[in-house]
């Protein structure tokens, strides 16, 4: 704002000649008018120089160099600026022969704005550098999350197929009448994940009925001996989360407890508050779990913490393990 800045300029100069008295006298004189438009010329200087200099030494070369070009070509610019007009003005228009106070009185106070200018055009510069990459990061990490939400909507968990193939044969060969009931529920877990492919998020009610048919064909695997209990709502039941992260953390309990006679695996699953529901299970952990499934839920977490501000979490107590769950909300 060369009007502000002159005024300003004309203020200083009037202070280091301690003349401040006639500010209110002379303030609409030629000499504001004069520092007006030096700093006006200074700024149009100031702006080709970096036109120029984005030209011959652009600012991805070496940042230091060109701050240091860029200093260098503005005091250099404004010295011969402020040299050449205030010889005009003096010599051609008032006709002093020596004003050599004034010059450098004029010369340092216009060096010192063409480092301020060059400084704030830097500081504008890496602030604004610095906010693409954030973002250009934000993008790539939601890239990420995106593709590896996708690759686990795909994902199919080879030991629970092969186990509930197996199971099946066992029903096909000793309780046949059975086995079409095992086949619908079966295909209704993929048939859900391919449906959900290309979805953001699901009703919680979807959600639970697909962990219902997984821990139905699960129970032929160990024999009955998982089974959940559902304490939820039917106010929570139009609530949203993300496509089959129940289920996969279904699988992830599952695969890592040790469940057998003994040691049955109990799940219960209960909401607090209304903005999460809670899987409760007792800590009965197999000595090799598998790290496939630990990986996807890991995954489950990253996603629901870019996604929400609220976190998928995991919590011990005591012999039992609590797993929240955040429910979202369609905007």
């Amino acid at each position: 704002f060369p009007p502000f800045y002159g005024s300003l300029v004309y203020i200083m100069l009037l202070l280091v000649f301690d003349n401040i008295d006639q500010l209110f006298v002379n303030f609409f004189t030629r000499e504001i008018a004069i520092c007006i438009v030096l700093t006006y010329l200074l700024s149009e200087s100031q702006r080709i120089g970096f036109f120029m200099l984005n030209k011959v030494y652009p600012l991805d070369k070496n940042l230091i160099i060109r701050i240091l070009l860029q200093m260098l070509f503005g005091i250099i610019s404004s010295l011969i600026l402020i040299s050449i007009s205030l010889y005009i003005y003096f010599v051609a228009f008032i006709g002093y022969s020596s004003f050599g106070v004034e010059l450098i009185s004029f010369n340092i106070l216009f060096g010192i704005s063409s480092v301020f200018f060059n400084l704030l055009y830097f500081s504008i510069f890496l602030f604004n550098k610095r906010n693409e990459e954030e973002i250009s990061k934000e993008e790539s990490n939601k890239m990420n999350i995106e593709y590896k939400m996708l690759a686990l909507k795909n994902y199919v968990n080879p030991d629970f197929l092969y186990n509930s193939l197996e199971s099946l044969i066992t029903i096909l060969k000793k309780k046949p009448g059975k086995a079409e009931n095992f086949i619908e529920r079966f295909s209704d877990i993929y048939r859900y994940k391919l449906s959900n492919r290309n979805t953001d998020l699901c009703f919680l009610e979807n959600e639970i009925k697909t962990i219902e048919d997984y821990i139905f064909l699960s129970s032929y695997r160990f024999s009955g001996k998982i089974s959940m209990k559902n304490k939820l709502g039917k106010n929570l039941l139009k609530k949203s989360l993300i496509p089959c992260s129940l289920l996969v953390i279904m699988e992830e309990v599952v695969e890592r407890s040790n469940i057998s006679d003994i040691q049955p695996l109990l799940l219960e699953l209960y909401s607090e508050e209304d903005n999460y529901i809670n899987l409760k299970y007792e800590n009965i952990r197999s000595l090799d779990p598998l790290i496939g499934q630990r990986e996807a839920l890991e995954s489950m977490k990253k996603a629901y913490t870019f996604f929400s501000d609220k976190q998928l979490d995991l919590i011990e107590d005591g012999d039992y393990e609590i797993i929240r769950i955040p429910l979202l909300t369609i905007n």
